[in-house]
């Protein structure tokens, strides 16, 4: 369990290569390209069901176990909230907000890890 009692998944990746492409889907197809000097990056997923009332124990997980990467599903975010207010300094976020019904995605990914976007 995350603080305030939020469940997650923790897993590592462990890889011979030191590269990981990741899908993420939005207007047009796209990848982001994460490559990392180490083979193992220390991960969180969790579904938020809101992140937005979350944002205390998102920052407190940031702060104490320093994660390479963490996907948020159910954020309940919607365009007008602000990057800044999700991610914090030291993380640079990908996200795909939700439509009227429900669902948003974020990945939010350590800056000491270099990110670039592939498009397609």
């Amino acid at each position: 369990m995350l603080p305030g009692g939020i469940p997650n998944e923790q897993f590592y990746v462990y890889s011979d290569s030191h590269s990981v492409t990741l899908p993420v889907s939005g207007p047009s197809t796209s990848n982001h390209h994460i490559t990392k000097s180490s083979i193992e990056l220390n991960c969180y997923l969790f579904n938020a069901c809101s992140i937005i009332n979350k944002l205390p124990e998102l920052e407190l997980l940031l702060r104490v176990n320093m994660p390479a990467v963490v996907g948020i599903c159910e954020t309940h975010a919607y365009p007008e909230i602000p990057d800044e207010l999700i991610c914090p300094n030291g993380y640079n976020i990908f996200r795909k907000d939700r439509n009227k019904f429900g669902g948003g995605v974020a990945l939010l990914i350590r800056n000491d890890i270099i990110v670039s976007e592939i498009t397609t």
